[in-house]
């Protein structure tokens, strides 16, 4: 058969003596391992017996799918356990079609319209809080404590406050039936009179503790989830600001793409030298990348995280970056292009490009969502 492979597989039935001569004579002829990994299936059985040619109990699936529907039939093969044998039979497959008409009843039966949701619920708030918590990673707001002396103005209230907006935010969404669109950009959020002070919007009449909708004028430059002061902050380590988490995490969590892990053993970015002339996080990324296969990596990454260069550590809002070294503090660029050659200058600008492949988005936000109820990853294969 060969001298070695990685996987070998089939029927459990094969395992002695079939593969156990195939072992004892190819690590006897060649003098080692002869498969790395064995995997070995369970049976598919009809009428409680092994489908094999040599007893001739064997259907094509032409001749299955003359007979049922193919949703019944994916319906019989899901309903078995995946570590089961699966016993096909006329009788298991009409039960199938009958068990599949009286879900199909009774979800039309209980049917319930977006409207008639009761977002009173404690179990709706606990699933929006949950769920938002879970999808935006909302437990890192914090991990990494900002500098005081960076950033003074940062404490527990002001943290509580950021996260309670991106919670009541989504909330808003839900309860409200708006669009998937209000995530990506908006011209409204949820704030309280602190959250408000820190965006420098007018606080009079808001509560301290409480989340109330309020218009977002476009010199606030904020709008949706991704300019918000938790989202911006979780991808920082409490020093500076992080282009390239922020790039990951958009990547990840908005359009559902990993990124591959970066290779081992990479240099940190350097500090600026006191008596060096002052640059931003960016032209220090920039100079930073040498290596090809880094470049190319960055290239699908960083665009997702420079355009929002306008926003420090902690999601506030900047035109230069207060950085160490010699002369003044540098502006900052958001400017950038995405992946695919689209051209934007700033965050705004970002966030349309998203808007218009907003296909991809909720394709992302769907699986994050079937993730979540399922309590385990989807696959496709």
């Amino acid at each position: 058969l060969g001298q070695q492979f990685d996987i070998h597989g089939g029927g459990q039935d094969l395992q002695f003596p079939h593969h156990e001569n195939e072992i004892a004579q190819s690590e006897g002829a060649h003098g080692h391992t002869f498969v790395n990994y064995w995997m070995h299936n369970g049976f598919v059985r009809v009428d409680n017996e092994k489908m094999s040619k040599s007893l001739g109990n064997f259907f094509t699936v032409r001749e299955i799918l003359a007979r049922y529907d193919a949703e019944v039939v994916r319906f019989f093969i899901l309903r078995a356990h995946y570590r089961s044998p699966l016993n096909y039979s006329d009788q298991h497959l009409d039960d199938a079609r009958q068990g599949l008409s009286r879900l199909y009843t009774a979800l039309k039966a209980h049917d319930v319209a977006p409207a008639e949701v009761d977002w009173n619920d404690p179990r709706a708030a606990r699933f929006s809080d949950a769920f938002a918590t879970q999808w935006l990673r909302l437990r890192k707001v914090g991990m990494f404590p900002p500098d005081k002396k960076l950033y003074p103005d940062y404490d527990k209230t002001l943290e509580a406050s950021m996260v309670g907006e991106t919670k009541a935010f989504f909330h808003e969404v839900l309860q409200r039936g708006l669009s998937l669109r209000e995530f990506l950009n908006s011209d409204w959020s949820m704030v309280n009179a602190r959250l408000a002070q820190y965006y420098g919007l007018p606080d009079a009449g808001l509560p301290r503790d409480e989340f109330q909708r309020v218009s977002l004028p476009a010199e606030t430059h904020r709008g949706g989830l991704l300019t918000q002061a938790a989202i911006l902050s979780l991808t920082s380590d409490g020093t500076r600001h992080r282009p390239v988490h922020r790039g990951v995490w958009l990547s990840e969590v908005v359009l559902g793409k990993l990124p591959p892990p970066p290779p081992p053993n990479v240099d940190p970015i350097p500090t600026t030298p006191v008596d060096s002339p002052k640059a931003t996080l960016r032209q220090k990324l920039e100079a930073h990348i040498h290596d090809p296969n880094c470049a190319a990596c960055h290239r699908k990454i960083d665009p997702f995280g420079l355009a929002f260069e306008n926003f420090d550590a902690i999601g506030r809002w900047r035109t230069e970056e207060i950085t160490d070294g010699q002369g003044a503090n540098p502006k900052v660029n958001p400017a950038g292009q995405m992946p695919d050659g689209r051209a934007y200058a700033n965050a705004d600008e970002f966030k349309k490009l998203l808007l218009n492949d907003l296909d991809s988005f909720t394709a992302a936000f769907l699986e994050k969502l079937a993730t979540y109820g399922l309590r385990r990853t989807l696959d496709f294969g």
